[in-house]
């Protein structure tokens, strides 16, 4: 279960921006320096941090602002699979990796051999406008 990724909505919920976050801490905000910057006059310079652990992720507060996780004003908060967050009034859904899918196949068993199995991975692969590595690079977001 570790990483995921920050999906951005728009006013009617539906997906317009993804940011892949992998272990780590990723800072969001509307200052330069933020992993993620979510420019709203509503939102903090460092409005929040996101750590994501291998077994879990967790949002913190670190600005005046407030943070919301499914409506719910937070000062700190482990993230579930589907939460809503709120900054400034900007909205954002949190979901973890998904695993690759294992596929099993069986070679059929021949006289005299043993019989063995082999798996193949399929890797999944989300569409990421933007993958943000959390901190090599700068992404921002422009809303009008």
């Amino acid at each position: 279960m570790s990483g995921g990724q920050l999906v951005v909505l728009d006013r009617l919920g539906r997906e317009v921006k993804q940011f892949k976050l992998s272990s780590g801490l990723a800072t969001l905000g509307s200052d330069p320096s933020c992993d993620i910057r979510i420019l709203l006059p509503t939102v903090e310079p460092h409005h929040a941090t996101i750590a994501v652990h291998t077994n879990q992720t967790v949002i913190r507060n670190v600005g005046a602002g407030e943070t919301l996780v499914n409506g719910v004003v937070v000062s700190v908060a482990a993230l579930r699979e589907g939460d809503e967050l709120a900054l400034g009034g900007r909205r954002l859904r949190w979901l973890y990796a998904r695993p690759a899918p294992h596929h099993a196949r069986t070679r059929p068993q021949s006289p005299g051999q043993c019989h063995h199995t082999t798996t193949h991975h399929t890797p999944t692969t989300l569409h990421t406008p933007t993958t943000l590595h959390t901190t090599t690079h700068q992404c921002t977001l422009q809303f009008h």
